[in-house]
């Protein structure tokens, strides 16, 4: 079965109800001095944001290499295929921070933090998405009519799956 190159993005916004599941699973911290304690925390708080962002980046890379392949991108489509990919890069690195925050804070949500959390993260990708748009379209104008015809019909794939997901 072949997935569409951003089949990630759909996963990607599933998985702010999914991170709680595996949220808090730690054993318990020794006692550390002052120093220490201090020094662990902040190296704890960014270990859950680094591990989220690793995850994401290497789905992104996939993703991104998948693309390539089936567009077939040229020489002169490199600049910018490059652009596109950095922007996706950039995009996932702000989505990784947003889950990050959410799973440092999932614990100690209330209902309606819960609701902010996850609109902070419907609104990081309406934001990525913003950055994606235009970078895309010069890409797209630089393809062949081969390249725009299967560029067209995998985005209306992953359209037509994600609609089925999320049907009644």
């Amino acid at each position: 079965m072949r997935r569409h190159p951003l089949a990630w993005a759909a996963p990607v916004l599933a998985a702010a109800f999914l991170l709680p599941a595996g949220v808090g699973i730690q054993s318990a911290p020794r006692a550390a001095t002052g120093a220490e304690a201090g020094a662990a925390a902040a190296g704890e708080a960014a270990a859950p944001e680094r591990a989220v962002e690793r995850t994401m980046l290497q789905r992104v890379d996939r993703r991104i290499a998948d693309l390539r392949s089936k567009l077939h991108i040229t020489a002169a489509e490199e600049p910018q295929w490059r652009q596109f990919a950095d922007v996706m890069r950039t995009n996932a690195r702000a989505m990784a921070q947003k889950f990050a925050e959410r799973e440092q804070k999932f614990r100690t949500m209330n209902a309606v933090e819960n609701m902010q959390s996850y609109a902070g993260i419907a609104e990081q990708h309406a934001k990525n998405m913003e950055r994606l748009v235009p970078v895309f379209q010069n890409l797209y104008n630089a393809l062949s009519d081969q390249q725009k015809r299967t560029a067209d019909r995998l985005w209306r794939s992953y359209a037509e799956r994600g609609g089925r997901r999320h049907k009644g």
